[in-house]
């Protein structure tokens, strides 16, 4: 393997840490992938459900008892 490269494995898995960033009360959303997120801090679940690259829609759907207000950022791909 050349230097500075990475297994297709290995990138496949660290992508996974790039889907959601919370910081605060603020999450983002930055990937648009099938996936599930516990905010435990926030007590909520986001699991969102995509068909992408087929079809360009994803659906997020929050679940949970979240107190207090928090914010959603979505990245939009260029």
């Amino acid at each position: 393997m050349l230097p500075g490269r990475r297994p297709g494995l290995e990138v496949n898995t660290r992508l996974a840490d790039s889907i959601y960033f919370h910081n605060g009360a603020t999450l983002t959303v930055n990937l648009y992938t099938p996936s599930v997120l516990t905010w435990s801090q926030r007590n909520i679940t986001v699991s969102q459900t995509t068909g992408f690259p087929v079809s360009d829609t994803s659906t997020l759907t929050v679940t949970g008892n979240a107190a207090g207000s928090w914010t959603m950022r979505l990245r939009i791909p260029p």
